[in-house]
């Protein structure tokens, strides 16, 4: 079972800007973004490619009135991210539901375990697609799955190994995720 954890070395993302209010987190996500300092570029971004588009999914969660509390983009391979639910957002579950992603097999979900210690998830679901899914798919998966119901499932469907960042189609997903870089992110008011 994968952590979701919002807390340790080599993140970024992660509200450090604004605590754990996920508004204002967002808010200081986009100033980020449209300064051009995410992302890793010559502009003093964080070197984590893929933070873009973990706020650009945070900014469409955030336009469908689902409230995040934290988010973070992990650096190191594979790519990875965590996304926190605020409780209000999910009435009927009866703890906190954390949204997983990893270039290796998209995004996932689940409850915290009891007591949420250390991001650990008490199962995974994954809301199928791809990968690299636009935004709104993944909001509309969310909603789907997360808030009405409806089941995800237990395996991805699909895997793309992280090793392939140095061959096959590295440099085509790599194009994909400066896609976002840039991209108006979204902030919930």
């Amino acid at each position: 079972m994968r952590e979701a954890a919002l807390v340790g070395d080599g993140m970024v993302g992660i509200n450090a800007d604004a605590g754990r209010d996920g508004d204002a987190a967002t808010a200081a996500y986009a100033a980020k973004n449209a300064a051009g300092a995410v992302g890793g570029d010559a502009a003093g971004g964080t070197g984590v490619d893929h933070e873009p588009y973990i706020g650009c999914v945070v900014g469409a969660l955030g336009d469908a009135d689902i409230t995040v509390v934290a988010w973070c983009a992990h650096a190191g391979q594979p790519r990875a991210a965590a996304v926190e639910l605020a409780m209000s957002s999910t009435p009927g579950w009866d703890r906190p539901v954390m949204l997983v992603w990893s270039e290796e097999d998209g995004w996932s979900y689940g409850p915290l375990t009891e007591g949420g210690r250390d991001g650990e998830l008490a199962y995974e679901l994954y809301l199928g697609g791809s990968e690299l899914p636009e935004p709104v798919v993944v909001v509309s998966e969310v909603q789907r799955t997360v808030l009405d119901g409806a089941p995800g499932t237990e395996g991805a469907g699909f895997y793309r190994c992280a090793d392939h960042r140095g061959c096959c189609d590295g440099a085509e997903f790599a194009a994909r995720l400066a896609g976002y870089s840039g991209r108006d992110t979204a902030v919930a008011s």
